[in-house]
């Protein structure tokens, strides 16, 4: 059931009988991309019964053109929360000016509720040029940034189904991606974990050329990202220093 879970997260369809796979997924991210996006899910990979690498059997459409304007993912480590929110903006600036592309083409990720509720307040005080998602699938707003070229802020529950040229994920620490639970059932955590793996995945897989994931170093780096670290897939900036300053 979990395998299957898995399957439609990846927006996979499996035969009624389970003998054949028919892979319909068409990424339009960079290689790099991708990378960090199965990083995540294999890293979560005893969570699933019979897991094994459904991402080679997927088509991509990313030309050899559009890979001269990608950018490697990062993962910024900052001294504060308040450093956090305040490099989210600058990346979502950083990426813009790098992709020369338009302030709606760019998405900033939020990976839970009181975060969201921070970065709005930071938006209103700075007069960022924001709209923010209010639901999965709240087309008013995304037209409105579009025709305002503002960025986009979404909760990383209403992000699903969207792509950007660029990604700024705001929060993905350890304690948060995961979030901590006091639950002691372990079904409860294990969905849990399960949850946070497709949640961070699908957030991932909005970006099409720049992905940047930003967390608090004192909290420690996330769970999910510990094997896309060892394996390269994506490159750690300490920016702590720079913060204190």
């Amino acid at each position: 059931m979990v395998d299957e879970t898995l399957y439609e997260a990846l927006e996979l369809h499996i035969d009624d009988d389970g003998s054949n796979q028919k892979f319909t997924t068409i990424f339009r991210s960079s290689p790099e991309i991708i990378n960090v996006a199965f990083n995540i899910l294999s890293s979560g990979a005893t969570l699933f019964t019979n897991f094994e690498n459904p991402m080679h059997k997927i088509s991509s459409h990313f030309i050899e053109t559009e890979g001269k304007r990608s950018i490697n993912p990062k993962y910024i480590l900052t001294a504060s929360e308040e450093n956090m929110i305040v490099e989210t903006f600058k990346e979502a600036d950083e990426i813009k000016k790098n992709l020369n592309t338009t302030s709606s083409k760019i998405l900033i990720v939020t990976t839970n509720e009181l975060l969201f509720a921070k970065l709005e307040k930071y938006v209103s005080k700075n007069n960022k040029p924001v709209e923010s998602l209010k639901s999965r699938g709240d087309t008013e707003t995304i037209n409105k940034a579009s025709r305002s070229n503002r960025y986009l802020l979404g909760g990383i529950d209403y992000v699903g189904g969207l792509e950007f040229d660029g990604v700024v994920i705001c929060g993905v620490d350890k304690g948060r991606v995961p979030t901590n639970h006091s639950e002691t059932n372990f079904e409860a955590l294990h969905f849990s974990n399960y949850a946070w793996h497709n949640r961070m995945y699908v957030a991932v897989t909005r970006a099409k050329y720049a992905l940047t994931l930003i967390g608090e170093k004192s909290r420690g780096i996330s769970p999910l990202l510990e094997s896309t670290i060892k394996d390269n897939k994506i490159i750690v900036e300490d920016r702590t220093l720079n913060d204190l300053k």
